[in-house]
């Protein structure tokens, strides 16, 4: 029997992990959830930063004892709210990232656009540690949506192939 089993072929690296720009507008952002732990690793791969502050977050932390109070919008829940979007928009996984609550209720619930005088100096670098850019302070939420589903897919891409 242990001679079988040193000549058996793994199958386990065989299968083929196929994800899609719509795992991330359609999924939702649900913090049990394996399409959701899966993004939260995903995000943590790329050095996120913090939102206000620009400082790195810290992983060990984040992740040890993570909960849905270091996950927050980038598009604020209540702003979506104001201009008619529903819950599973809002809620879905490229409209979130790593933010401390503390950094969250400084940004409120402005639209993008008014929240960036809060932000620090280095926008640009924030942004990219999210997978997003300027495209979030035009206040479209469909075009950042899709811009970060996009931009999160490839990164996936990169990694799975």
């Amino acid at each position: 029997m242990e001679n079988e089993k040193n000549t058996l072929t793994p199958q386990l690296a065989d299968f083929k992990a196929a994800i899609t720009k719509e795992f991330y507008s359609e999924n939702q952002f649900k913090i049990d959830a394996v399409n959701s732990k899966t993004f939260i690793l995903q995000l943590a791969q790329h050095n996120p930063r913090s939102f206000v502050s620009g400082s790195p977050v810290a992983l060990g932390k984040v992740l040890q004892e993570y909960n849905r109070n270091e996950f927050h919008h980038i598009f604020p829940k209540s702003y979506l709210k104001t201009v008619g979007k529903e819950d599973k928009t809002i809620n879905c996984l490229a409209n979130f990232c790593f933010m401390s609550k503390a950094d969250n209720n400084k940004l409120g619930a402005d639209s993008p656009s008014k929240y960036k005088t809060k932000m620090a100096l280095n926008t640009e670098e924030i942004l990219e540690s999210a997978f997003t850019s300027d495209i979030v302070f035009l206040d479209n939420f469909e075009n950042f949506i899709d811009d970060r589903a996009n931009k999160l897919w490839q990164y996936a891409t990169t990694m799975t192939s």
